[in-house]
């Protein structure tokens, strides 16, 4: 028998909603096979940048998570989800408390330091900037100050965005390091080389996307944040994986004939 199964999103837009949510997800998906939708809020009913979907099985989640984090929702926003926990946001956040999502591109660190300031000290504050979104970490040095920040500031308007401000929520590192070794030695996981040095990770997730479901993509990276043009394809299934070796090896991606094979343990 089929086991339900929930697909955790973030880093949703402020203005999305359920009905939206559901909407993205029959873009390849029955209505039937999704049986719940929760788009989280705090006690202003502001959004939280949070969702819960619930499917009738696995496979059904994991395809929506591969359609969620490829279709824009508003604008040119992107979201991200997990069949495992609420944000893997690996372990860049450092011990952080808090979370900021959809920073304007003119957000500072003394913007933070200012804004969070009013509710206790703060220890640190980081902004993170990507391709197309930006996002930060803030740290009180009493922990317990977050609260007061998260429910004051969530939502709150700066430099014409609207704040999402939550707690840090973070899969250990030692979990996700047994999830991948797991995944490398089912034959799951591809090394992709000799990639276009401005592909960034969303890219090379749409390129691999159309031989299954891709659960994620890294790249590899020097020190000051450029790509070294390779990088690793996770699917769900050793199928997919291989699919993929047979149809993209030696192909032309973005102008370069690309090298992809299985990753090793010491890749």
């Amino acid at each position: 028998m089929d086991q339900a199964t929930s697909l955790y999103v973030w880093d949703l837009h402020a203005s999305v909603n359920e009905a939206e949510l559901r909407q993205v997800f029959q873009l390849g998906l029955s209505a039937e096979s999704l049986i719940s939708v929760e788009a989280y809020r705090d006690h202003r009913n502001l959004s939280l940048g949070r969702a819960k979907a619930t499917f009738g099985n696995r496979e059904d989640a994991m395809m929506a998570m591969s359609i969620i984090s490829s279709v824009p929702l508003i604008g040119d926003s992107f979201a991200h989800a997990s069949v495992d926990s609420f944000p893997q946001l690996t372990n860049e956040s450092g011990g952080h408390d808090v979370y900021v999502g959809n920073l304007s591109p003119s957000t500072t660190v003394a913007t933070l330091h200012a804004e969070f300031g009013q509710y206790g000290f703060v220890v640190d504050a980081r902004i993170t900037r990507k391709e197309d979104f930006s996002y930060a970490f803030v740290k009180y040095q009493n922990p317990e100050n977050r609260f007061r920040a998260i429910a004051y500031l969530n939502g709150k308007s700066v430099h014409g965005s609207l704040w999402i401000v939550s707690e840090v929520y973070q899969k250990k590192k030692e979990v996700r390091d047994v999830e991948i070794r797991g995944a490398v030695e089912e034959g799951r996981v591809l090394y992709a080389s000799n990639l276009h040095y401005k592909m960034t990770e969303r890219d090379l997730g749409n390129a691999f996307r159309q031989f299954g479901v891709v659960i994620s993509c890294h790249l590899r990276k020097l020190q000051d944040g450029r790509s070294k043009g390779s990088g690793f394809i996770e699917y769900s299934t050793k199928e997919a994986a291989s699919a993929a070796i047979s149809a993209m090896h030696g192909t032309l991606v973005w102008g370069r004939a690309i090298n992809v094979s299985l990753a090793l343990t010491s890749s």
